[in-house]
């Protein structure tokens, strides 16, 4: 048997340690794999649970008998409840994107445009105020209104919760009812 030389020797012991670097990096390949699929595993669950969590809350939105109105900070529709769509006199579908400010008697438009911008822009989360209001195709109304403004990081208001009571003389059938939009609003 011939002798190695030093290059041969070499070689061989370049291709051993490349040979245990590629079992180790594939031992570490195996467990990183396993350990992924744990947290795809975890991370599926937890929107399991987050899916039904929302659903719950969905369902409480949609099924309370007070209308629910949600808005963005320029005062557009983004959510309503089925009792919101009876007091305005649309499908609750149809409210989503309309303006608020659509449903406020024209003589109120400016003082509202005016106040929903304060709202947006001022100090504090919870407001009252009251409104004549008018739903599509009906008659105006006096509501009195709760809302509560959602903020965003940097203070910024991202959303406004409306509760709209209505009340006095001339009111629609479903005028009366309370419109709640916010419901952990204090």
């Amino acid at each position: 048997m011939a002798m190695m030389n030093a290059t041969d020797r070499d070689q061989a012991r370049d291709r051993d340690e490349v040979g245990s670097f590629l079992r180790r990096a594939r031992e570490a390949v195996r467990r990183t794999g396993g350990e992924v699929e744990e947290l795809r595993s975890e991370l599926a669950r937890a929107c399991s649970l987050l899916e039904r969590e929302r659903a719950k809350y969905v369902d409480l939105f949609e099924s309370t008998p007070e209308a629910s109105v949600i808005t963005d900070a320029a005062g557009a529709i983004t959510d309503a409840n089925v009792a919101a769509g009876a007091l305005f006199g649309l499908d609750r579908r149809l409210l989503v994107g309309k303006p608020l400010i659509g449903f406020v008697a024209r003589q109120h438009t400016r003082d509202f445009r005016s106040r929903l911008r304060e709202l947006a822009a001022g100090p504090g989360d919870a407001h009252a105020l009251s409104v004549r209001m008018r739903p599509r195709g009906g008659t105006v109304f006096v509501a009195s209104l709760r809302v509560r403004v959602v903020r965003g990081p940097r203070a910024a208001a991202v959303a406004l919760r409306w509760t709209i009571r209505a009340s006095g003389a001339g009111r629609e059938p479903n005028a009366g009812r309370a419109v709640d939009v916010d419901a952990g609003a204090s």
